[in-house]
C-alpha cells in the first residue's frame, strides 16, 4: 500500500478531522526506512465515536475502558491493514496534532513530528522486545543530527 491508497481508503470513512500518520508510515515520510505490513494513523476523539456508532469495532488491548490502555479500530482492506489510532501511549489526536504537518502530496493527511516520532519508539522500544524499535530510534536520531547540522 502506499500513501494514495491509504488517503483513499481514509476518504470511505468521511473523517472529519484529518488523520496524522505515525509509525512505519511517518518512517517512510522522512525517507528513514520504507513502512512495514499496514499504516497507522491517529484520529480524532469525534471521528472514533462516529465511526463506533457506525459499527466499527474498537480495540482495547484487554483493556476494560481506553483510559486502562490505548485504543485503536483495526481495519482490513483486501491485503492492506489500517490502524485508527485512537490513543498513543495514552495520548490523544490533539496532542499529536500541534506539532505535525501538512503532507504536501496528500493535504488531507497530516504526519507527525520527527520530535514526537522519536517520543513514541522510545516508548516502544521500551515496552517491546522489536528491535526494529532501537533501529527506527537511531534511524530518527541520525536524521535530527543532520538536519540540525
Amino acid at each position: 500500500m502506499n500513501l494514495t491508497k491509504l488517503v483513499s481508503y481514509l476518504k470511505e470513512l468521511k473523517l472529519l478531522d484529518k488523520p496524522i500518520l505515525v509509525g512505519g508510515g511517518a518512517m517512510e515520510y522522512y525517507e528513514l526506512r520504507k513502512s512495514g505490513h499496514d499504516y497507522d494513523v491517529i484520529i480524532s476523539k469525534r471521528d472514533k465515536v462516529r465511526l463506533v456508532k457506525e459499527g466499527y469495532k474498537l480495540n482495547l488491548f484487554g483493556g476494560k475502558t481506553e483510559k486502562d490502555i490505548d485504543a485503536t479500530i483495526n481495519l482490513k482492506k483486501g491485503k492492506d491493514n489500517i490502524d485508527l489510532i485512537i490513543t498513543l501511549n495514552q495520548n490523544g489526536y490533539n496532542y499529536f496534532k500541534k506539532n505535525s504537518k501538512i503532507i504536501k502530496s496528500n493535504p488531507s493527511l497530516l504526519v507527525i513530528s520527527l520530535g514526537q516520532l522519536l517520543f513514541t519508539k522510545k516508548i516502544a522500544e521500551k515496552y517491546s522486545n522489536q528491535k526494529k524499535h532501537s533501529r527506527d530510534v537511531k534511524l530518527i536520531l541520525n536524521k535530527i543530527e543532520k538536519l540540525k547540522s
